[in-house]
Order: C-alpha cells, then sequence, then structure tokens
C-alpha cells in the first residue's frame, strides 16, 4: 500500500516529445483512432500499456462481435484478418476472428499509417490549462517521457485522460454504485461437426465474472485473481479444460465522461436521427444485471414493465457524444464517452467503440489541420471522410463469420396512439414505453385503462401513470402486492432470469417508489413480516421505504409503520445472499450461458447490498445506523467501500458526505498536481 500511495517524483528535465495527436490507449476504439488520424495527414504518437494493440478482441479472449453496426475503418481490419487468419487456425475453426490475428493486422496497420507507437507506455499526469489538455508525462521502459500535443484522444477506457484533465463523470448505478460485471474469459477447444467430419473447434467462454472498480488498481488484481479461480478444478476433464486464459479481464463499463451529450435510454428506444450524425448503433438492452431494484426508473421500467430487454434498439451516434464538455481539445474513443448508465447497456458493443474511435481519429486531423476545437470541426467535412470509408452506411441485415450485426431496426415514422393503447397489456410490447413517453397525448386515455378489467391492461396503465408520479396507480399497485399478484398467464409458468422477467407483485413495491404515499406502508409491512424472503424482495422494499421518507412529510405514526418495516427486513438471515453473480430471483435457477461445469467456484455474496439498503432507509427515516456498516469500510472490494464510504462513520441517522479515493486514485492524486 505504502508503494501505492507514495508520490511520484518527477525528473526534473525529462525527455519531450511532441506530435500533432496523441491517442492513449490502442485497444478496441484507440487504434483505428490512431490509424485514421495518421491517414488523415496527422503525426500521431500512440500510447499503449500492453505489449500489442486490439484491446478486448485481441488480449480479452471475447474474439467475437456481439451487434453494433459494420462499416467503416474496422471493416478494411476484419478483411485483412480473415486474410491472415488461416495462418492461425484451420477456416472454420475457431468462433468469430483470432485474437493473434488481430494483434497483429492492427500492428501491422498502425505501421504502414505511420503512427509512433510507444508499447509498455501508460499516461500518468496530465498538465491543463483552461479547457485545453496541453502536455502529459508517459511512463515508457527508457523512461518517463513528456508529451506535447494540440489534439489528445482519450481511449483510456476508464477516461482517465479526460478525468485528470478535470473532465466531470458519472461512476457506477445509482442504487449501489456497481459496475457492468467483469468477465474473466478463456478459449475451450470442443468437438465440432464441419464439413460431415469431428474437428477441434476454438470456443470463447465469456462469463460474469464479479465487480470491479476499474479505476482501483489493487480491486483490478483482486478481481483478476477471482475471475481465473472460477476455473479451478480438483480435477479436469476434456470439456472442462480452458485451452488458454485471457491475458486481460473483460471490463464493460466505468467512468462515464460528461460530454456536449449524453446518449439515453430514450435515444435508443426511439431510434433517435441526430443532425451531427456519424454513423449508427444498434443491439439491445444488455444488462446483466437481474436485480432492477437498484436500476434508473426508466431502466426497471424497461426491463420489469415493458419486458424488452431482448428487443432490438438502434439510434444514431451524435459526434457530441465524443466531446467532453468541459475540454476542447480531447475526443473519446472508449466504453467511457458520453453515454448514460443505462444508454451504455447497448451502446458498448467493439464495433460500436470501433466506429467511434475512426470518427475520433477523422475528428482530430481536422482539429490540427483547422486550428479549432473539436466542437468547431466541420462537420461536413468531417462526414464526408467518414461516407468515403464507409462507416456512414446503414445496418445490414446479413451476419457475418465474426458476429451478428444490428439487422438494420427500422425507424419508426409515426406515432400512433391507438395503436399503443391497443397493445398496451401484452406480455412484451414497446407500446408501453411510447405512452410513458407521450404523457400529453394520452394521459386521459391510461388513466381510464387502470380501471380495465384485464388484469395486465390495469397494471401496464397503473405503472405508466407511477413513472408520471401521478397518485393514481397507487391503489392498483397495492392491490398487486397485497394479493402476490404474478401477473403470469397460459404457459408462463414462472419469472424468467435469463430475460429478467419478474411478478407483478415485485414490480409493484419498485414503482411505488415513484407515486407511494403514506398508504402503502401496510401493504409494504405485510410483506416484510414474511419469513424467508429473498435479498431481491427485501431490497426493493427498503428502498421504496427510504423513497417515501425523502419525498414525504410523514406523519409520527406513518413513520412508525416504516420503522417497523426496515427493523422486520432484518429479522431473519437473507435468503439467496451469497452466489454466483448471475445470482437467483425469487428462486429462479440461474442462467448459465455455458453450463455449470464451466464457471461458478466462486461465490459473491451480496448481503452488502441488503445493508446499504437498510442503511440509507434508516438515514432517511431518522433511525441510528447499524454497527454493521462499519465493516464495511475494510471490505476487500473497492465498490463496496466506497459506497458505503456515504453511510459508514457518519452520525446516526445522518449520511457522511466523505467520499472514500481509491488508491489508484491517491496515486494519480499525488501526481496530477505535478508539471510536466
Amino acid at each position: 500500500m505504502d508503494a501505492i500511495t507514495r508520490p511520484i517524483v518527477v525528473p526534473d528535465a525529462p525527455e519531450r516529445l511532441h506530435a500533432d495527436v496523441v491517442v492513449a490507449g490502442t485497444g478496441t476504439g484507440g487504434g483505428l483512432a490512431a490509424i485514421a488520424a495518421a491517414r488523415a495527414g496527422a503525426d500521431v504518437l500512440a500510447i499503449e500499456p500492453l505489449p500489442f494493440a486490439g484491446g478486448i478482441g485481441a488480449g480479452g479472449g471475447i474474439h467475437w462481435y456481439y451487434y453494433g453496426v459494420k462499416g467503416g475503418l474496422q471493416e478494411e481490419m476484419d478483411e485483412r484478418i480473415r486474410q491472415v487468419m488461416p495462418l492461425f487456425s484451420p477456416p472454420g475453426q475457431i468462433q468469430g476472428f483470432h485474437p493473434d490475428a488481430k494483434k497483429c493486422v492492427l500492428g501491422d496497420m498502425l505501421r504502414e499509417s505511420g503512427v509512433r507507437l510507444v508499447s509498455g507506455s501508460m499516461v500518468v499526469a496530465v498538465r491543463a490549462s483552461g479547457r485545453c489538455v496541453e502536455s502529459a508525462m508517459v511512463t515508457t521502459p527508457a523512461g518517463p517521457r513528456v508529451i506535447n500535443a494540440p489534439a489528445w484522444i482519450d481511449a483510456t477506457g476508464d477516461g482517465d485522460l479526460a478525468a485528470s484533465a478535470g473532465a466531470t463523470y458519472s461512476f457506477g448505478r445509482s442504487g449501489d454504485g456497481l459496475f457492468h460485471a467483469y468477465s474473466q474469459s478463456t478459449g475451450m477447444v470442443i468437438a465440432k461437426e464441419l464439413k460431415g467430419a469431428s474437428v477441434p473447434f476454438m470456443r470463447l467462454v465469456n462469463f460474469d465474472a464479479g465487480y470491479v472498480d476499474p479505476t482501483d488498481c489493487e480491486d483490478l488484481s483482486r478481481a483478476r485473481t477471482e475471475g481465473i479461480l472460477q476455473y479451478l478444478r480438483d480435477r479436469y476433464t476434456d470439456d472442462d479444460r480452458p485451452t488458454y486464459i485471457a491475458p486481460a479481464i473483460g471490463l464493460r463499463q466505468s467512468r462515464h465522461i460528461d460530454c456536449a451529450y449524453m446518449l439515453t435510454l430514450a435515444d435508443l428506444a426511439e431510434r433517435r436521427a441526430f443532425a451531427d450524425s456519424v454513423g449508427a448503433t444498434g443491439a439491445h438492452y444488455d444488462n446483466h444485471a437481474t436485480d432492477y431494484e437498484f436500476e434508473s426508473d426508466e431502466s426497471l421500467f424497461w426491463v420489469w414493465v415493458c419486458r424488452q430487454w431482448s428487443a432490438p434498439i438502434a439510434c444514431d451516434i451524435p459526434y457530441r457524444m465524443i466531446i467532453p464538455a468541459a475540454l476542447d481539445n480531447v475526443w473519446m474513443a472508449c466504453r467511457a464517452a458520453g453515454v448514460t448508465t443505462d444508454a451504455h447497456h447497448s451502446m458498448r458493443m467493439q464495433r460500436d467503440i470501433q466506429r467511434i474511435g475512426e470518427v475520433a481519429g477523422e475528428a482530430a486531423a481536422l482539429a490540427v489541420r483547422h486550428g479549432c476545437a473539436a466542437a468547431a470541426v466541420p462537420y461536413a467535412q468531417l462526414r464526408e471522410r467518414l461516407v468515403a470509408s464507409g462507416a456512414m452506411s446503414p445496418p445490414t441485415k446479413v451476419d457475418d463469420d465474426f458476429g451478428p450485426d444490428s439487422h438494420g431496426v427500422e425507424t419508426r415514422t409515426e406515432e400512433d396512439i391507438r395503436g399503443w393503447l391497443a397493445e398496451l397489456g401484452r406480455e412484451s410490447t414497446i407500446a408501453t414505453w411510447h405512452l410513458y413517453r407521450h404523457r400529453e397525448r394520452c394521459e386521459a386515455a391510461v388513466a381510464e385503462l387502470v380501471a380495465s378489467p384485464s388484469p395486465r391492461v390495469s397494471f401496464a396503465a397503473a405503472c405508466i401513470l407511477a413513472m408520471w408520479r401521478d397518485p393514481r396507480a397507487e391503489e392498483r399497485l397495492i392491490a398487486a402486492v397485497i394479493a402476490r399478484e404474478d401477473g403470469f398467464e397460459g404457459a408462463e409458468k414462472r419469472p424468467d432470469n435469463s430475460n429478467r422477467v419478474v411478478p407483478f407483485w415485485l414490480v409493484a413495491i419498485s414503482m411505488l417508489r415513484r407515486c407511494g404515499t403514506p398508504r402503502c406502508l401496510g401493504a409494504l409491512l405485510q410483506t416484510a413480516c414474511e419469513s424467508g424472503l429473498v435479498l431481491n424482495v427485501r431490497t426493493a422494499i427498503a428502498i421504496t421505504c427510504r423513497a417515501l421518507a425523502e419525498r414525504t412529510v410523514l406523519e409520527a405514526s406513518d413513520r412508525a409503520t416504516a420503522e417497523e418495516i426496515i427493523r422486520a427486513l432484518g429479522r431473519d438471515p437473507v435468503r439467496n445472499a451469497v452466489g454466483v453473480i448471475q445470482r437467483h430471483i425469487l428462486d429462479v435457477p440461474t442462467f448459465k450461458p455455458y453450463g455449470p461445469r464451466y464457471v461458478g467456484s466462486v461465490a459473491e455474496d451480496s448481503t452488502w447490498q441488503f445493508d446499504l439498503c437498510i442503511a440509507h432507509a434508516r438515514a432517511a427515516l431518522g433511525m441510528p445506523m447499524d454497527a454493521r456498516c462499519d465493516a464495511y469500510r475494510a471490505d476487500p472490494r473497492a465498490i463496496v467501500r466506497r459506497v458505503f464510504a456515504t453511510v459508514a462513520g457518519g452520525e446516526p441517522g445522518s449520511l457522511c458526505a466523505t467520499k472514500l479515493l481509491s488508491a489508484s486514485g491517491r496515486a494519480r492524486s499525488a501526481i496530477a498536481s505535478s508539471t510536466p
């Protein structure tokens, strides 16, 4: 720990380097950013910590595309990968592309374009003046160097360069601070039928290995170790022996830098077009979480109410979403670009990041040529370059051997309120979302449907009203909780963990946080007093109680009821708090994409989520803090330590505003004030 927190001593006169464009990181987006900028005529210097370029597709074991939109510079790269793949494996005997082929092709393209690539190097300090980055200190195998440049591309994955320069950002989901789960992928050889013969086939094994704070170096080490341990067996068979373990863990989410435009779930759900479009994105709401009580209200509504987790969504990518709002000469070419946490779950695929990498490179080169800020880059010229490369081509409807495309989701051309109302109550429909988003045109009709004889229609209408914070929804939601209404009909026998489908009564508990009044406390208390409640039911109740206490002035009797709810939730041990990452909800068997024999030897204890919800509810109600909160300040998981810093150590009944700075954060703070 001392070595991590000790300030870095900056040499008096380190060697200085100069470039037109500096690219920090040559991973998924950075490699193509550097190539695009260099081909556009810029002198490009690229900094890469690893000995190869390519990021998750080259070193993280995810050598396969999951949606996103093809086209542009990445198509040239993929075609070259196809040409050299026979040197690495026989045709048809590996899932997707060969990661080593991608490393070689990207290395060749970087060299051919004239990029000066410095491997084994990392940006450790940034000097900014006003809204511009002036220079950065970089560690290299030959010693520290200071780089000066007029244009900078942040392809670090975590937004390290932009954050160090003063850009603001969001960090984890609002409910409990968790990021999207990380993966620790491997390759595994299986038998596959090919042209009538059984041949060895290399498949990738990708699963949710746990949660990590990507900005904390110690937490990254912990996550890497725990991810690898999930493959540990006393004895291996031909079916479960990893052929290789990916040299890097797969980080899906980190900071989201506040950019000139922040892409939203609504943009994707409504297929929004933008005047400054630089391409398209398309996938589905691929949020691997199952505990949606911790997600935003719109995310919960999209998945638990509309049941649209697997529905295709798509929209334009606006140029503004790669420009940090606080900086004039930085472009984002990584997962830290301008997306909300909700939008991130779709706009995060490899093709998406490769697309914005190309855009960032082209834009940075144009900015250098014109001597202008990122926001002032001539859009017509940028678009012309992207059209020429094929980056502006519409989505195709043909999958290829490297993975599925977005399938060209069609744009809705008119708003059909009558049609949406007719669809309300279907098992799964986007109409529910559209009605919620068009309150001014359909409020009266939706309010009438709360009294519909169809339980599904009336419940969907009540949930829409709840999203509008309309108290007319409360009675219907309370009825669902009291009656334990599940909402399943016909062949639907139980919740579906794979598609995140849960019963109406659990949805109702969470929707009451939007519109509930003290009237709902009785139903919540009745549920809280039941024995053997699983984790997700308890956390949902606690979150709703907290929301009610924070937005409502409770009478003494109502406050007493709310306090009794919180005490009741903790009277017996929490069920289902310990398990594999994709844990059970309401005792539904966990969905494992590769079967139990491949993964699952390491369990995650999620009791902290329950204790966090209880702590926040106690604070909102003015109840004393539970002593258990203090123990989490020393938890080995950085995310847990960080979120409990908002409650642990504070006065009873109050929230402590102190933030826990990660070890890597302390190290960066120690060097950020240095003058490169």
